[in-house]
């Protein structure tokens, strides 16, 4: 089953969109964030598993706030800060 969530913030200037996708094994988490903070455009793109009673398994994080790119990705007992960024296609899909 598929959702989809759009939202804007209230504490800053931005708008949400997020994706679930709920399957027997677990979810699946995609999501978009576009706004400005302190005059400054920003982006974050993540992804988020989960199993079936909602633990999070897995994670990716991608952001670029006034120019400055970070990636988180995340995964079990396994965490780095230089995974392979996830595209905005396929947060979208």
């Amino acid at each position: 089953m598929h959702t989809t969530v759009c939202w804007t913030g209230q504490d800053y200037n931005s708008i949400e969109t997020c994706r679930l996708t709920s399957m027997a094994t677990g979810n699946d988490i995609n999501g978009i964030i576009d706004g400005r903070l302190e005059n400054n455009p920003f982006n974050v793109a993540y992804f988020i598993k989960t199993n079936k009673n909602w633990e999070t398994i897995a994670f990716n994080i991608n952001s670029d706030i006034a120019g400055k790119p970070f990636n988180q990705y995340f995964e079990s007992n396994r965490q780095t800060t230089e995974s392979q960024p996830l595209s905005l296609t396929d947060v979208l899909k």
